[in-house]
């Protein structure tokens, strides 16, 4: 004995035919998955359905109500005046048109309702099962896939209760009462009526079938739209930002010039535009070596004034803060902000780098000042030094909090020069 287990997984999804038994099995689960999702809204399904019985007959006693009416009530008026039977015919039509209205709007609320939480707590199931898959379910099974049944399929199950339930309550209700109707009036012209039933029903199992067929190629038509127009366009962004590396690297090295440019024009003593050049040349290429295949480690505590202090204009400054932002989510660097409440901290009087090889040669402090520069690589002052920048780590922003306040002062930077 044999056991067909292709209804497993996504095997079907690969065929445009899906075998009876098969067919039935999967429609057997999937009443099976729909009456799990209403088990928790059975009172709110029993008031749907009966609002929907109530509407569906206070509609059909509508044209009831104006047969009794041109029988019964208008022949009196016309032949003596009496208005009572046609008056009453009347109020008890407005009542019906009024039961009608508050059953739809019932039936109205309380579907919105069930259906909205049905259908979130299939997306969730979905989300979760999405995520419980091994990662080999997903190379084989593309993202498009994945949209289309995460769209399209549950928004026909969302159609299901928006329009469906009370189309086929309303349809079944109809077909019963007027076919009853019809047996008591003429029985056997009723007969003749009904047995256009049978190629009906004919036409729709085949009608049902087409069309399933048909939506399953659609499905997957739109999936293949959906996979390819996502990675398109993702390749074609990875494409152009690859391209463009040299590029914004030149941006960002122009812009870091600008800075520096502009902070040493400003400089005590005035230097020579030589002088200049030759100053920023050098700090850009001291910045490549954090770039580089093998790169230094770096760690630097900024005071938050060099965020604030506006060198060179808004663009030139946005750009730093960016820079600033792309360098510290490289794993070799490290950037942290002392915040201005920290107040007075040991290194405000002076900057420093403190410069250590890799070797077991010690390490030596650079101090920049403005009539020149000091390299101390005494034993007592590289411990001085290290002493300081452990206690400005300490009191400084770690790296999130730092990378937060940078993007919050870089937001602001980019709305003023959007005006």
């Amino acid at each position: 004995m044999t056991v067909d287990a292709s209804w497993r997984g996504i095997a079907t999804e690969q065929v445009d035919e899906v075998s009876a038994p098969l067919a039935a099995l999967l429609r057997h689960r999937s009443r099976r998955l729909l009456a799990d999702l209403l088990r928790p809204h059975r009172r709110g399904v029993l008031w749907t359905a009966a609002a929907i019985v109530v509407a569906s007959l206070a509609a059909l006693a509508g044209p009831w109500l104006v047969g009794i009416a041109i029988d019964s009530a208008i022949p009196p008026f016309v032949e003596s005046g009496d208005a009572g039977p046609l008056l009453r015919i009347a109020a008890v039509f407005a009542v019906t048109v009024l039961i009608q209205a508050v059953a739809t709007r019932m039936f109205v609320t309380m579907t919105g309702r069930v259906g909205q939480s049905v259908v979130l707590e299939l997306r969730r199931r979905l989300f979760w099962h999405m995520l419980r898959l091994p990662v080999a379910f997903h190379e084989g099974y593309t993202s498009g896939r994945v949209i289309s049944r995460q769209t399209s399929d549950v928004e026909a199950i969302s159609s299901l209760f928006e329009e469906g339930l009370d189309s086929l309550i309303s349809a079944a209700l109809t077909l019963v009462l007027v076919g009853t109707g019809m047996l008591l009036l003429d029985w056997e012209l009723a007969l003749v009526v009904l047995a256009g039933f049978i190629p009906l029903t004919w036409l729709s199992a085949w009608y049902r079938r087409e069309s399933a067929t048909a939506y399953r190629r659609i499905r997957e038509t739109n999936a293949l739209v959906i996979v390819h127009f996502v990675e398109t366009f993702g390749g074609l962004r990875a494409v152009q930002a690859f391209r463009r590396e040299d590029r914004n690297a030149e941006i960002f090295d122009d812009l870091s010039a600008d800075y520096a440019r502009a902070n040493h024009e400003n400089s005590m003593p005035r230097l020579d535009a030589r002088r200049i050049d030759q100053q920023i040349e050098a700090k850009l290429t001291r910045q490549r070596i954090l770039t580089r295949a093998d790169p230094a480690s770096f760690a630097v505590v900024l005071d938050e004034a060099a965020l604030h202090r506006l060198v060179g204009g808004r663009q030139v400054m946005a750009a730093q803060l960016a820079k600033i932002l792309d360098m510290s989510a490289l794993p070799n660097v490290m950037v942290q902000i002392l915040p201005f409440e920290r107040g007075a901290h040991p290194a405000l009087e002076s900057n420093f780098t403190i410069l250590q090889l890799p070797d077991a040669a010690p390490g030596v402090v650079f101090v920049e000042g403005m009539i020149g520069s000091t390299y101390l690589d005494r034993p007592d002052d590289l411990k001085r030094y290290h002493d300081v920048f452990n206690e400005l780590q300490s009191i400084a922003l770690n790296p999130k909090d730092t990378g937060d306040l940078i993007a919050r002062l870089l937001r602001i930077y980019k709305d003023s020069l959007d005006g």
